[in-house]
């Protein structure tokens, strides 16, 4: 018999942090977030319908920037960690933090987004790349890679609605800069590896403490793969890609 009760089932279906991350945005005056649906190709060639838990879009009014936030959510039992590599920003041809933000300005004529007023933030996010799953009997390292693929796959989909609109002037001029902020939600907790971590540091290690550092948010940080790449190509081609 399952030790499972109600709760435990209604908990596991993800349902109730969907609902804790829309009443975040309702309190934030965000409203009417839903689920964002789109199409791509599986390996099989075949064309499937995949979505993105919670999608919403706030309007920068005073600086005509469009907001748009696309949520995964991911929720895991108590005791499960997500360990991050770390990373470091401009570091080993790694990113700057400014470069991270998926920004749609190219249509866009007068002005550009400014990158540079981002970088007084970066303290805030630390930066990582690969992480694993750990639960307290076994490891899952399909979880957190489910998410981001949810996450990569949509934001194209997404960007070339929103260069069709720049293109068209569909929210008059001057036309809005777009930002795509794709964020996972979990309530697993978030550790990141010390920079100086080594296999012998870990062997000797009693302690996850000893070896990482908890935090509430990170920075994740994924080269596209080649699939990705050749969606994001053909948003140049806006015909080609289908939307819900």
């Amino acid at each position: 018999m399952s030790k499972k009760n109600w709760k435990d089932y209604l908990l596991s279906s993800g349902i109730p942090l969907e609902h804790s991350v829309i009443r975040i945005f309702e309190k934030l005056g965000i409203f009417r977030p839903i689920e964002f649906r789109y199409e791509r190709n599986i390996e099989t060639g075949v064309r499937k319908i995949f979505s993105v838990d919670v999608y919403t879009t706030y309007l920068d009014e005073k600086r005509n920037l469009w907001i748009e936030i696309l949520v995964e959510c991911k929720y895991r039992n108590d005791k499960t960690k997500w360990i991050f590599m770390p990373a470091e920003y401009g570091e080993s041809l790694r990113p700057d933090f400014s470069s991270l933000f998926v920004t749609l300005d190219e249509a866009v004529v007068e002005r550009s987004f400014k990158r540079n007023d981002s970088i007084y933030f970066k303290r805030m996010y630390p930066l990582c790349e690969k992480g694993i799953e750990i639960l307290p009997k076994d490891i899952n390292p399909q979880s957190i890679n489910h998410a981001i693929s949810q996450l990569r796959y949509a934001i194209p989909n997404l960007a070339a609605t929103a260069l069709r609109h720049q293109a068209e002037d569909a929210l008059g001029k001057p036309e809005p800069i777009f930002v795509i902020l794709p964020i996972i939600v979990t309530t697993a907790e978030i550790w990141r590896l010390y920079p100086d971590v080594t296999i012998e540091t870990l062997r000797d290690s009693e302690d996850l403490k000893e070896v990482a550092s908890l935090h509430d948010i990170v920075l994740l940080h994924e080269e596209p793969d080649n699939l990705v790449s050749r969606l994001k190509s053909s948003v140049n081609d806006i015909g080609n890609i289908k939307y819900l």
